[in-house]
Order: C-alpha cells, then structure tokens, then sequence
C-alpha cells in the first residue's frame, strides 16, 4: 500500500510492507519508490526511508534495512525525526481518519502488487 500525504507542509510518500526484505526488495525495484520515501513495516515495529539505493532504519527495530552509523546520524536527525513522527501517527488511533480522508480524495492507493 501507498500513499501521499503531507508532513510539516511537505509532501510525502509512504509504503507500507508486511515485512522488512519485502520492503528492501521492493526498494530496490519498484520505480513508484523514489529516493526519500517513507517505508513502514508495522508487523516488525519498523520505519524508515530510501536513501539513495538503500532503504535505512529510523526506528530502534532495523529488520532488514539499513543503519546509520553513530558518526553519522547528525547528518540525518531531521530525517530520522520526521520518519518516527510520520510513523507514530501511522500506528496511532489519528491515522485511520487521515487514511479515511486520503481514500476519500483519492490520494491513497494501493500499491498494486
């Protein structure tokens, strides 16, 4: 599943997995999955985005993405941020009515796997 939406006043693309190599799979092939974009996996409690080629954790739990080393995550704290908030909103109670609106404006749709 895919969508966009907006994150403080940016827009933005989330895709959502059921787990995490499916996610690093996906990534790696699916042109609808650009550099940036949100990838969510709630069965393993991770979140992250594509870098580049590469999609990277920003939750504590990685799966099968990959991290940042410590010497460099001051690079990527605005990221990291905006990932776990997008993602807290996601596995909380407010999500389900903004994906009641997104369907409602056809913005929302499923990523057609």
């Amino acid at each position: 599943m895919a969508g966009t939406t907006t994150h403080r006043g940016k827009p933005m693309t989330i895709h959502v997995f059921d787990s995490s190599g499916e996610a690093y799979d996906h990534s790696q092939w699916r042109d609808d999955i650009t550099d940036g974009d949100f990838l969510f996996v709630p069965a393993e409690n991770v979140a992250g985005w594509l870098e580049k080629a590469w999609p990277v954790a920003a939750t504590d739990d990685e799966g099968e993405f990959h991290t940042i080393h410590i010497t460099a995550r001051h690079m990527f704290e605005q990221q990291i941020a905006d990932v776990r908030e997008a993602f807290a909103r996601y596995m909380g109670e407010d999500w389900a009515w903004d994906l009641n609106a997104l369907y409602d404006n056809k913005l929302w749709q499923p990523a057609g796997l």
